[in-house]
């Protein structure tokens, strides 16, 4: 007798018409429903199914998520607020991403009534994301440049600023081997530079993958004076002009020589510089207010949930263990 052992999975309970209907929660004349889950699940790759409904956390997690989801969907479009031919569009997109990606390893992508399980899913997904950056857009910035302006006002202090370089220097490592050769090496790249007889970017080029005790960094900006990098620090601030340091930075066993491209005067940011952040910020702190309240106007009424339907997802998507026995 031999034992063939293979796997079905729990999903085929939806082809039943009535589980299909099934209620999970309600509020405000929007449900949950089986197939919202189904499209949910899913889209989720097979492996993880099973596990992901395992834990009652994210399956409260979700049913409230997509109870969200749609009773703003419904206000939005009992609203008129959604323009559907850029969900159609985002929605097509979407679900040729997820057959190209998955159904190679999940064979049921195939199935009619699975592909529109997933569909009608991302519709809700889609149209509740189109929503928020809807909403987003009705707060208009000029509304709150007068805030703004109180603000930094208020809280000038924050916008203050240290001076700051921008550098770029080349340094070599030295141990007491080869102090001396390094040395000689940092000061004719020092007087060259000086003499103008070659460019930092020549003699990075000519180093750098070659000399293992080479080292360069360009681009250093907005360096801030720091005791703790001592000699270094130093070395860039004391200069008060642009260009080639006055001498090589001997410090920590490395010979240093630096450029300073610019120097970022102390002082108060303007808020024509800062008015772009504080905006922003304001706005999306009035967003969530609003959105906040219209969630408080949406969701007022009795939630109502059905316990017994809500525990059978912890086991709608396993898989069936079933033996078949051929003598």
């Amino acid at each position: 007798m031999i034992k063939y052992i293979y796997f079905i999975s729990i999903m085929i309970l939806y082809s039943a018409s009535s589980y299909s209907d099934n209620k999970f929660i309600s509020q405000s004349g929007v449900s949950v429903t089986t197939d919202d889950i189904d499209g949910f699940a899913f889209k989720m790759p097979t492996e993880l199914r099973a596990g992901f409904f395992e834990s009652p956390e994210r399956i409260d997690k979700t049913i409230m998520n997509l109870l969200t989801m749609k009773i703003v969907n419904k206000y939005a479009q009992d609203n008129n607020l959604i323009e559907m031919s850029e969900v159609n569009d985002t929605v097509k997109n979407k679900m040729n991403d997820i057959v190209s990606y998955r159904s190679e390893d999940d064979n049921y992508l195939k199935k009619e009534i699975e592909y529109k399980l997933i569909k009608k899913y991302v519709y809700i997904e889609e149209k509740y994301k189109y929503f928020q950056n809807y909403f987003r857009s009705t707060i208009k910035e000029d509304e709150l440049h007068e805030l703004a302006n109180e603000l930094y006002e208020l809280n000038k202090e924050s916008f203050y600023k240290e001076e700051t370089r921008d550098i770029d220097y080349i340094s070599f490592i030295y141990n007491e081997n080869n102090k001396k050769q390094k040395e000689s090496i940092s000061k004719d790249i020092f007087n060259n530079l000086r003499s103008s007889k070659t460019t930092m970017g020549k003699i990075i080029k000519r180093f750098k993958n070659k000399d293992p005790d080479f080292e360069s960094v360009k681009g250093f900006n907005n360096y801030v004076y720091n005791d703790r990098d001592g000699v270094f620090s130093e070395a860039v601030f004391k200069n008060k002009k642009l260009g080639l340091i006055e001498s090589i930075v001997d410090v920590n066993n490395r010979y240093i020589i630096l450029v300073i491209n610019r120097i970022n005067e102390a002082g108060y940011e303007s808020f024509k510089k800062v008015k772009g952040s504080i905006i922003a910020k304001l706005k999306e702190e009035k967003t969530v207010r609003d959105y906040n309240k219209l969630m408080l106007d949406l969701t007022g009424d009795k939630i109502e949930i059905n316990e017994l339907n809500i525990v059978s997802l912890r086991t709608r998507y396993e898989p069936i263990t079933k033996e078949i026995k051929d003598e």
